[in-house]
């Protein structure tokens, strides 16, 4: 008698569609609360993304200053994340911590996004243009929900929309605005570089706990 054996290897997701690479981003948050005395809040980051592997390896490099009262508060961050750990460094405390990630693309994570709320997200390309000399696709996201939980029993409403451009799943850049009845929040992301180098081996070193 013969015996048939069938091994099941699972999917492994790519972040990316290139194996490698350098982005170099800014990302400002602008968010104005509802109460003060933090009523406004700005926080600005210089972003280094180098990944291998297709993003199921990459470090980010995070240099942020936010202004929150008046008050100036800088921060230096990394983050590593190998397969579906993540590890973040905070290099002013060298505290170091440790969360999980799934590994999907950048508009499989948008339509993945729940915090406990019933959402209605429709998904539209736009257009396609040119950022760093890259043809992008540029998407359009709305989403129109019922708000977190201890908000629902009011029926009050968060609107959320996003423009995203993407190259080979890669950001270029990103536009999202968020209206809730706590605050009013805006985030944009724009590229400043792309480089298809690959990185070091040793920069993807889990750190020590």
């Amino acid at each position: 008698m013969l015996f048939g054996v069938v091994l099941w290897m699972p999917h492994e997701q790519r972040v990316y569609d290139i194996e490698y690479g350098r982005c170099d981003y800014t990302r400002v948050t602008e968010m104005v609360l509802s109460t003060p005395p933090y009523d406004k809040i700005r926080i600005v980051e210089h972003v280094v993304v180098r990944f291998d592997d297709f993003g199921r390896k990459e470090v980010a490099d995070i240099k942020r200053e936010s202004n929150m009262g008046g008050f100036i508060i800088s921060e230096s961050i990394k983050m590593v994340s190998v397969g579906s750990d993540t590890y973040t460094i905070n290099l002013g405390t060298n505290v170091v911590g440790k969360s999980h990630r799934r590994l999907e693309t950048v508009l499989e994570g948008i339509m993945d996004q729940k915090y406990g709320r019933s959402a209605t997200k429709d998904v539209t390309v736009v257009e396609d243009t040119v950022i760093l000399g890259k043809v992008c696709t540029r998407y359009l996201v709305k989403t129109k929900e019922s708000v977190i939980r201890e908000f629902a029993a009011y029926g009050q409403k968060d609107e959320e929309t996003e423009r995203i451009a993407l190259w080979n799943n890669i950001v270029m850049d990103h536009y999202r605005k968020w209206v809730n009845p706590a605050s009013t929040d805006v985030i944009t992301l724009k590229m400043t570089r792309l480089e298809q180098i690959r990185p070091d081996p040793l920069i993807f070193e889990v750190p020590v706990m």
